[in-house]
């Protein structure tokens, strides 16, 4: 509906925290897995579509971006074509 949002956070700890249009009482149910070297950070996130406030779940229809930040340099931003 190009209206409603929903922002998942992990950081390389796996600490997690998500918002969905500033709903205080939104709770999902998703899943992360982190792991990281000296120069490298992988974070694995599944989230059940089940979990999105979607208006036709028989035809889902979202976008996604995707932002790295670290701390005093640059960030950067990722956003896949689906």
């Amino acid at each position: 509906d190009s209206t409603t949002w929903f922002e998942f956070i992990v950081d390389c700890h796996g600490n997690i925290e998500d918002r969905c249009c500033d709903m205080v009482a939104w709770n999902p149910t998703w899943y992360v897995a982190t792991s990281n070297s000296p120069t490298l950070w992988i974070a694995e996130i599944a989230i059940p579509l089940t979990e999105l406030e979607l208006s036709d779940r028989s035809k889902p229809n979202f976008q996604v971006a995707m932002q790295r930040s670290v701390p005093g340099l640059a960030t950067a931003v990722l956003h896949p074509i689906f």
